[in-house]
């Protein structure tokens, strides 16, 4: 029997809970939106603090 596959779609992140990431069907896209019901501070504090710890440079 195959294992039943997730359906191309928006889906919770699995890095960071406050966004949703798009997945394809096959694999995690690039594209995330904030989620529905956060305010908009806490979105943006959370989207700094991952990407200034990913994209600092020594």
């Amino acid at each position: 029997m195959n294992d039943p596959q997730l359906a191309a779609g928006w889906y919770t992140d699995p890095v960071d809970a406050a966004f949703l990431r798009f997945w394809t069907g096959d694999a995690w896209s690039s594209h995330r939106k904030a989620r529905p019901g956060l305010p908009a501070l806490v979105q943006e504090r959370r989207r700094r603090a991952f990407f200034g710890r990913t994209r600092r440079i020594a």
